[in-house]
């Protein structure tokens, strides 16, 4: 419970971070440089099965997995809201509302699909 108190904290404040920081004279990530974020996030895959299988360290500290949720929850808010700002701008405006659909529509399945295979890996180990 204490991590997902973590990772929804982080994810609003990330979801909130695009609207501070993409203005006109400051802009972290531009359209087609928010694919790089994008790619970085795969590392907290193997950070995670890390800390699942640590025994002692700084790895199997509580601490540090509060901060790992954290740190994925700013990070997943942040890519995902300044693509949803992003995409349709990079379409022809008689396109932009369909776009925001589709994004919209393969967010929903994305986070579908992703549910399912945690259901599934959950029953494969037997938990």
């Amino acid at each position: 419970v204490i991590l997902v108190f973590f990772y929804n904290t982080g994810d609003l404040i990330g979801k909130s971070l695009p609207g501070w920081t993409q203005t006109e004279s400051l802009s972290l990530f531009t359209s087609r440089t928010i694919v790089f974020p994008a790619i970085a996030h795969l590392c907290f895959v193997p950070v995670f099965f890390m800390v699942a299988q640590a025994t002692e360290g700084v790895l199997a500290a509580d601490q540090f997995a509060f901060v790992l949720a954290f740190a994925l929850g700013v990070m997943t808010g942040y890519i995902v809201c300044a693509c949803m700002m992003f995409a349709p701008s990079c379409v022809e405006e008689h396109e932009q509302v369909m776009c925001g659909q589709m994004m919209s529509l393969f967010l929903m399945v994305g986070l579908f699909a992703g549910s399912l295979l945690g259901m599934f890996l959950s029953f494969l180990l037997g938990q």
